[in-house]
């Protein structure tokens, strides 16, 4: 049985995580010899269209990068606070996916529509915002909108503003109709959500013949600082782990037993201690994976590394993520991709947001879920035009409930 204060002062500690790291990023944005001015790298931010890959250390430099994570994911965690959501598995998620994709994507100009967006539908529900406010945080990942009819179309920014808050008003709802698609074993619903919306926007000015590219904007400078900054970044949380708790390695076999499907949240589960050894071995083997293909660590692999970072408190754990991940892998070998090139290198990262139908249904099924996705997001880009930042939620949903169904079909005993 848990000690109440020794519980309250854990809970306490991870009400305040998210901040003490998102400062940690911003200093390092402020200390590092990056010649950029910050200002104009943070104006070159805002004004890119933002649409799939732009990778923000090379559009505005390393500091303004960092700085602009630091910020956007400040913004995401004010909202926590402001409408008293429990930080736990969930919200420490949402924190370090915005952080991450602020690394290639996500700005303070384009983020606020969207969530002003939900925050409209919640007034119009009548409803307080508290149960919203994750759905809006996931949900900028449709920022992509705001910029590119700002700048990439040219229509301006009230325009942008204007369409990113319609799209932002349809989210939740649909977030809400297409969860029993996948039946919970995708963690990146919202970015499945996003992807159709980006898809019906994309489509309807293809219609009126407007039309946007995929882009390609991947820095290799800071690769080796960068490794090792990160890597030091990720081992503190496994340090801060055993801190707290010596002996908290021993829960880790017990959190590993959780297929991962939503909602798993491991602080409430197993505790903060082996919650935040897992963050760091998860994030680590990210890191790992990255420089055992050859890959550089950038803009959109940091994202890609937060990402999986702060869903290690919310469903994915070494045993359930490693099978997709080499499925992705064995996909290179065997198709026409490069495992080190940017968007197979992503793929990699990201398909651990399928990590529950391993979980759930073993690691040859996650192997093959993998190998699938791998196919399926290099294709699915071009249906939103890379409006929407996760593409590889919007790839998994897909290769979810194709994979999902037929594991059922055949194990009927485990409906």
């Amino acid at each position: 049985m848990q000690n109440p204060k020794w519980y309250h002062n854990h809970m306490l500690l991870l009400k305040w995580l998210p901040l003490v790291y998102l400062v940690i990023v911003a200093l390092i944005g402020l200390i590092w010899p990056d010649p950029t001015p910050v200002s104009q790298g943070l104006i070159d931010i805002i004004r890119s269209p933002d649409i799939l890959i732009n990778d923000y250390i090379a559009t505005g430099g390393l500091r303004a990068a960092m700085l602009n994570a630091s910020l956007v994911g400040a913004l995401g965690y004010t909202l926590l606070l402001l409408t008293k959501t429990p930080i736990t598995g969930p919200a420490l998620a949402a924190v370090f996916t915005m952080t991450g994709f602020a690394f290639f994507g996500k700005n303070l100009v384009n983020v606020i529509p969207i969530i002003f967006g939900v925050y409209i539908y919640s007034r119009v529900k009548r409803e307080s915002f508290q149960p919203y406010v994750l759905v809006a945080l996931f949900g900028t990942s449709l920022a992509p909108i705001v910029s590119q009819f700002a700048y990439g179309f040219g229509y301006g920014l009230p325009i942008g503003i204007v369409v990113g808050t319609a799209a932002g008003f349809v989210i939740p709802s649909l977030v809400a109709h297409l969860l029993p698609n996948h039946q919970g074993f995708l963690l990146y619903n919202v970015g499945f959500t996003a992807g159709f919306i980006g898809t019906l926007v994309t489509s309807q000015m293809r219609a009126y013949g407007v039309g946007s590219e995929l882009t390609l904007i991947w820095s290799l400078q800071y690769h080796r600082p960068l490794t090792l900054v990160f890597g030091l970044f990720f081992a503190s949380f496994i340090l801060l782990g055993l801190w707290l708790q010596r002996d908290s390695w021993r829960q880790l076999p017990r959190l590993m037993q959780y297929p991962g499907a939503l909602v798993t949240d491991f602080p409430t589960l197993v505790g903060l201690p082996a919650t935040l050894l897992n963050m760091g071995c998860v994030s680590l083997l990210g890191l790992s994976y990255v420089l055992l293909v050859g890959g550089s660590v950038t803009g959109p692999t940091i994202g890609a590394l937060l990402t999986m970072l702060g869903f290690a408190a919310f469903g994915k754990h070494p045993r359930n993520i490693l099978p997709p991940m080499l499925g992705v892998y064995l996909g290179t070998l065997l198709k026409v991709y490069n495992a080190a090139d940017p968007a197979p290198l992503l793929a990699a990262l990201f398909v651990t947001g399928i990590a529950p139908v391993s979980g759930y249904f073993g690691p040859l099924v996650g192997l093959l879920a993998g190998y699938l996705h791998l196919g399926m997001v290099m294709h699915v880009g071009w249906l939103h035009s890379g409006l929407n930042l996760y593409n590889n939620g919007f790839s998994g949903g897909l290769v979810t409930m194709f994979v999902v169904a037929m594991a059922k079909a055949l194990r009927p005993t485990d409906e």
